[in-house]
C-alpha cells in the first residue's frame, strides 16, 4: 500500500510482478502493481528516473502475471495487510433470523448510519444478526449468503458453529471473516463481514451502540489490516 494523506481509496494489490531485471532493487511497492493512487517510488533511494527506466524495460518485456498465492500456513488471524473494500455511502446489508424484529434492524441501521455519516463507510458489507435461542429454521434463510461470503479456501463455512452460539445464549458481537482472496502470498480482504449474536437482555440501542463499533472497524481495515488492536478498538470505542 502506498503512504498518502488524500481521501482516495487506499491502494489495492491487483497483479504480481515476476522480476527479470533489477530485482534487489527493487520492493514491495514495484513487486506489486496496485491500483491508484499510485504509490511512491521507494527503490533503494534512487530517483524517479530509475523507477521510469525499470517501467520503460518491463513496458517492452512483459513480466506482470497474476498470482494468487497464499501466504503459508499459520494459526488463525493471520495479517491481511491488503484490501479491495471500497468507499462509499451505503449501508451495510442486514442479513437477519426469522425472529429480529423491525425496531432492531431499524437500530442497527441506525448505528451504521452513525458511521457512514461521520467518516464515511465501506463496501461490500454485510450484517448478520443471529436472534437468541432460536429454531434451526429461524436460521437457515441466511445460511447460502453467509457461506456464499464466508467460505475459507479450504471450502469451510462457520454459519453452524455461529448459529450454535446464538442458541446458546448469544451476547458476541465483533467484526469477523468475510470474503477473502490471495495474492503476492498475503491475503486480501474483498469484502467485510459484521457479527451480531445479541443476547435475551440485550436491547435495541445497545445494537444500535455495537453497530457503531462494529462498522467502525470495516471502514479501519480498508487501508489494511496493519493497524495496531490498541488504536482499532480505542477508535471503534471512541466512535461510540
Amino acid at each position: 500500500r502506498s503512504a498518502h494523506t488524500s481521501n482516495e481509496p487506499s491502494a489495492q494489490i491487483t497483479d504480481c510482478v515476476v522480476p527479470t531485471y533489477f530485482e534487489c532493487f527493487v520492493d514491495i511497492e514495484m513487486v506489486c502493481a496496485i491500483r491508484p493512487p499510485s504509490p511512491v517510488a521507494r527503490i533503494c533511494g534512487r530517483s524517479t528516473s530509475f523507477l521510469a527506466l525499470y517501467i520503460a524495460i518491463a513496458a517492452v518485456h512483459p513480466v506482470a502475471a497474476q498470482d494468487t498465492k497464499c501466504p503459508s500456513a499459520r494459526d488463525c488471524n493471520a495479517p491481511m495487510p491488503y484490501s479491495e473494500l471500497q468507499s462509499t455511502k451505503e449501508l451495510p446489508k442486514i442479513v437477519a433470523s426469522a425472529g429480529i424484529s423491525d425496531d432492531v434492524k431499524a437500530k442497527l441501521n441506525h448505528g451504521h448510519q452513525a458511521v457512514v455519516d461521520f467518516m464515511g463507510g465501506v463496501k461490500p458489507v454485510n450484517a448478520y444478526i443471529f436472534e437468541q435461542g432460536g429454531s434451526d429454521a429461524a436460521y437457515e434463510p441466511m445460511r447460502s449468503i453467509f457461506c456464499d461470503q464466508t467460505t475459507d479456501r479450504y471450502g469451510n463455512c462457520q454459519f453452524d458453529s455461529q448459529v450454535q452460539q446464538a442458541q446458546n445464549g448469544g451476547g458476541q458481537y465483533f467484526k469477523g471473516g468475510g470474503g477473502m482472496k490471495c495474492a503476492c502470498s498475503h491475503f486480501v480482504e474483498t469484502s467485510a463481514a459484521l457479527y451480531y449474536l445479541p443476547s435475551a437482555s440485550d436491547t435495541a440501542q445497545f445494537v444500535a451502540e455495537r453497530a457503531v463499533h462494529e462498522l467502525c472497524h470495516a471502514v479501519q481495515m480498508k487501508a489494511g489490516d496493519n493497524i495496531p488492536t490498541w488504536l482499532m478498538e480505542g477508535g471503534a470505542v471512541q466512535m461510540e
